[in-house]
């Protein structure tokens, strides 16, 4: 499922500004 691959996407988007 690429869901799961998006989802990780945007939490390391998310935390990659950190």
């Amino acid at each position: 499922m690429k869901k799961i691959l998006l989802l990780s996407l945007s939490l390391s988007l998310v935390f990659a500004p950190r």
